[in-house]
């Protein structure tokens, strides 16, 4: 996205011209689609898929791909929300350039709006300052300014009562019922994770990205005699193994832990491994207080890999860390 997009209104004559029924069925491939051009233009060409001249550059077609396959997922629990909820809260932690803030903001606006006879608000933070600020410029071009707010943050201090503290014209958004984290780095996820377990959201989605902690506390384990004897010593040892293997197990411990703390929870790809490597979602929806076994079978996973813990461990619940202490 560049200064000069967001200083532009978007040409909707100019899509209509371009985007022919055969054009649309192209970069669909058939498929039903919740965001197409023409109708969804002015949102297609802020986030930047779309040019000036409406049309859609070949290597946009992957995220205009990703952006709606994400909707896909996160459509149901969405909506569930909205039909309990009068006043509908969500908090996007670590926002970054906020393509998924204004893919939930749009959506609701302009494809919910006659259904939804309450209010939301979409919160976006991230410590970059500059992203930010263009946030709130996008947010002003696409009208939607009256149900957004950006503000510069961190996921690991940020607290949604301070938030009301600070805003008392949002009061009526008591909580989020949902927390995302879009490519959130490393133990980012976890923070973003942890403020949707603190605020008691109904539904978490995160999109983990540079899970490095736990591969980092593998190394250390590798240089100590312990390490060095354990049956994972050849994966500790292995640089590139001890990455990878390691993200895949950081994932499957956060969805153990989310499972412990009442929630029913997934991990999905939500666009093909070859489009890129950054391509999992966590979707936790809250279902009950807490899972026995599902703590019970993150302690055991644990003390097998060397008894390195992720930081969620320490975010969940007292009830919960008691629940994978007493399993060990």
């Amino acid at each position: 996205m560049t200064n000069s997009r967001l200083t532009q209104k978007p040409h909707q004559s100019s899509a209509e011209s371009h985007w022919t029924a055969e054009r649309i069925a192209k970069i669909t491939s058939g498929r039903k689609y919740e965001i197409v051009p023409p109708a969804d233009a002015p949102f297609m060409r802020a986030i930047g898929l779309l040019g000036n001249d409406s049309s859609m550059p070949a290597d946009a077609v992957r995220k205009y791909v990703q952006i709606n396959h994400m909707l896909e997922l996160l459509k149901a629990p969405l909506l569930d929300l909205r039909g309990r909820h009068k006043n509908l809260a969500i908090l996007d932690a670590g926002c970054g350039s906020s393509y998924l803030t204004f893919l939930l903001a749009w959506y609701l606006k302009n494809k919910l709006q006659g259904d939804f006879s309450g209010n939301f608000l979409i919160a976006g933070i991230d410590t970059n300052k500059a992203l930010i600020e263009k946030s709130r410029s996008m947010a002003s071009i696409l009208g939607l300014e009256g149900n957004m707010h950006f503000e510069v943050a961190s996921t690991k201090d940020f607290q949604w009562d301070a938030l009301l503290a600070r805003r008392p014209v949002l009061a009526e958004f008591k909580r989020p019922q949902m927390v995302v984290g879009l490519h959130a780095c490393d133990t980012a996820t976890d923070e973003a994770l942890g403020l949707g377990l603190a605020s008691g959201a109904e539904v978490l989605a995160a999109s983990p990205c540079c899970q490095a902690e736990l591969a980092s506390k593998w190394r250390e384990l590798s240089q100590s005699q312990e390490g060095r004897s354990h049956a994972m010593a050849p994966a500790f040892q292995a640089p590139e193994l001890r990455r990878t293997i390691a993200a895949e197990i950081t994932d499957m411990m956060r969805v153990l832990l989310l499972r412990a703390s009442g929630y029913e929870t997934t991990a999905t790809e939500f666009v093909e491994s070859r489009h890129s490597p950054k391509n999992r979602l966590i979707l936790a929806l809250k279902r009950g207080r807490f899972s026995k076994d599902a703590a019970e079978a993150y302690a055991k996973l644990k003390d097998h890999l060397g008894g390195c813990a992720i930081l969620l461990e320490s975010l969940v619940s007292d009830e919960v860390q008691e629940l994978t202490s007493s399993n060990r």
